[in-house]
């Protein structure tokens, strides 16, 4: 029975668990949306809109992953390979010679090589990376051409006092172009006696600021053309006594560009074959200094803009230069703004040159630069028209004289003035005087300056200096000396010494001099003492009569002497008390004090030429003596009246 209950049992079972399951269908069924039954819902993404969503995100996880935990790999290496050793230098051919490279370093080793190219056109070596070439021993060179030519960002050449030249023919292009480099040390050490060809050794070195040469001999060379072309920023330039360039025939465009070259001292150069001379100093703008006094241009048949826009050379001497008229010559001197001094051989013609300076030439023949005999006188464009005319002598551009004035502050002189003379374009530099009593109290501000073609008035102005004026002391100012002259500067009556105290003013008078007639009264006459000595001199014209044998212009007579005279002497003589005569004639003068003055109680005195002193007469004293002379007088005819009265009158 129980059998048959338990067969009873599993069908039921069975069947439960199928209901079951049929049930757990169902509920999955309905928990499955269908695309044919359920419409999508548009705000929630398709499935292949979440696929894309889901890689976008996984990229940019992995993105922020890198950036968090695995930094930049090309911002990690270099500090990497920084901190390790550095790569070991690769090796490259420089002619036979093996050479290594690291580092922007060209490392040449000892030993010899023939004629080499360029070091910038080594193979697998990039020229524009180079920056320093380093010979590490002995290297004998049979031709050094082109050696560094083009190394553009080359800066630093290290012992090149290794390098043996003693058997170099050719160093041409040398260094050209090597436009980053500001020296070369050791090359004061390279021979160069054999060396024939020097041309554009330097061209292009537009940074180098100097050359020492002074090692170089140039006995076989015969080519330096372009030698220093472009050379933009060289200032100096040390040359050897034996940079003679005796064997050239062409030095066109040596120096051409260089604009910063200030002084060139060619004066070892032999140039007695030379034949062209095509801008060789072309564009040096700021030259001031050029000797070319050993220049031999016999030979030359080519000048063609040799000075052409040395806009700052002030003096060109040109007397050595023998220039034919007919050779090339245009533009040599076109540009040269401040040339004021132009010296000319006896066969230095200048025609054709295209001289185009302003203002105006004058011939300083017989005379002197600060005195110029000036009888001739050019604009430039004249001065090359008549080069026929002007050879041999010098011409200059004068500047107006300068004025220089020391006043005190109601414009009145302290000192005397003092006339600057010079050419135009050169400097000037004036100070203030010490003057005692006084302090300088405004410099002008054209103290300092140039000549030029207009006046110029500098003026320093004075102020009492109260501490030193504190007492009543005078200050003794310079002597004032008086001439007496005949046009041709003989003394014809002695001077006369005036003193006076600084401030006070004096003014002289002319003498009447026998045989004589006054022709030039001199600015000075009236003036201020001050504390320069300062000359007052009269010129006189000798007239047309001959005096007399006994004519009083006989420096050993006098008016005592002459008969004629006596009387006119002696009835002047109380008038003339105070005043200087040599040889019977008077000289009038006054001197008188400064407004600002009026402390000082000494009296100016006159010294004459036999060194006697007299003082000059007070104004008061000579009216109150005339006065008391005058009631004397009357008295006593008054008196003489009366007596005569009485005695009359007595006697009646």
């Amino acid at each position: 029975m129980n059998s048959k209950m338990s067969q009873k049992k599993k069908p039921m079972r069975t069947k439960t668990a199928t209901m079951f399951f049929s049930v757990a269908t169902a509920i999955l069924s309905s928990l499955t949306v269908s695309s044919i039954t359920v419409k999508a819902d548009p705000s929630l993404p398709s499935p292949a809109q979440i696929k894309n969503k889901q890689i976008s995100n996984t990229s940019y996880a992995n993105s922020k992953l890198i950036s968090k935990e695995q930094p930049n790999p090309q911002k990690q290496l270099q500090p990497k390979i920084a901190e390790s050793t550095a790569p070991s230098a690769a090796n490259f051919k420089w002619g036979n010679l093996d050479v290594s490279y690291s580092n922007h370093v060209i490392t040449v080793p000892s030993g010899s090589v023939g004629q080499p190219d360029s070091l910038a056109h080594i193979n697998g070596i990039n020229s524009d990376d180079v920056q320093e070439v380093k010979f590490t021993g002995q290297l004998k060179i049979g031709s050094a051409s082109e050696m560094f030519k083009d190394l553009t960002n080359l800066t630093k050449i290290t012992g090149l006092e290794n390098l043996d030249t003693s058997a170099t023919s050719d160093m041409r292009y040398m260094f050209a172009n090597c436009q980053n480099l500001t020296s070369i040390d050791g090359i004061d050490n390279l021979q160069t006696t054999k060396v024939t060809n020097m041309s554009f050794m330097f061209a292009g070195c537009s940074k180098l600021a100097s050359l020492d040469l002074s090692s170089f001999n140039t006995a076989n060379t015969s080519y330096v053309e372009s030698m220093f072309q472009d050379c933009e920023n060289l200032q100096n330039i040390k040359f050897s006594p034996d940079f003679t360039i005796a064997k050239v025939d062409d030095i066109s465009r040596m120096f051409s560009g260089c604009s910063s070259l200030t002084a060139l001292d060619l004066s070892m150069f032999n140039t007695s074959q030379v034949k062209k001379m095509i801008w060789t100093f072309k564009d040096c703008s700021s030259l001031t200094k050029l000797d070319l006094s050993s220049f031999d241009t016999s030979n030359v048949i080519d000048m063609n803009g040799m000075f052409n826009n040395c806009s700052n050379l002030k003096e060109l001497d040109l007397r050595s230069f023998i220039i034919d008229p007919n050779i090339d010559k245009g533009y040599m001197l076109d540009g040269l703004t401040k040339l004021n001094t132009l010296k000319l051989g006896k066969n230095t013609y200048i025609n054709d040159t295209h001289l185009n300076t302003s203002g105006t030439w004058v011939n300083i023949g017989n005379g002197k630069e600060d005195a110029p005999q000036a009888n001739n006188k050019y604009l430039s464009e004249d001065l090359i028209a008549h080069a026929d005319d002007i050879l041999g002598d010098t011409y200059i551009r004068p500047g107006s004289p300068i004025t220089v004035s020391y006043l005190d502050t109601s414009k009145r002189p302290l000192a005397p003035d003092i006339s600057l003379k010079g050419k135009i374009g050169d400097d000037y530099k004036v100070t203030a005087k010490t003057i005692p009593g006084y302090i300088v109290k405004e410099v002008p501000d054209n103290a300092t300056g140039v000549f030029t073609d207009q006046q110029q008035n500098v003026k320093f102005i004075y102020s009492v200096d109260l501490e030193s004026t504190s007492t009543t002391t005078p200050i003794k100012a310079a002597d004032v000396t008086v001439s007496y002259q005949d046009e041709n500067g003989n003394q014809i009556a002695p001077e006369t010494i005036l003193q006076g105290n600084v401030g006070d003013g004096y003014t002289t008078g002319a003498k009447a001099i026998p045989g004589y007639t006054l022709k030039v009264r001199p600015e000075n006459a009236t003036s201020f003492f001050g504390t320069a000595p300062q000359s007052v001199t009269y010129i006189y014209a000798r007239n047309n009569a001959i005096p007399e044998e006994n004519d009083q212009n006989s420096p050993t007579n006098s008016s005592s002497n002459n008969p004629s005279q006596k009387g006119t002497s002696q009835t002047n003589e109380s008038q003339n008390k105070h005043k200087p005569r040599t040889n019977g004639v008077t000289e009038n003068y006054t001197i008188f004090k400064s407004a600002n003055n009026d402390s000082d109680p000494t009296n100016p005195v006159l010294i004459t030429n036999n060194g006697q002193e007299e003082e000059l007469p007070q104004t008061g004293t000579n009216e109150r003596s005339q006065i008391i002379e005058l009631l004397l007088g009357f008295l006593s005819v008054i008196c003489s009246l009366l007596a005569s009265c009485f005695s009359k009158n007595k006697k009646g």
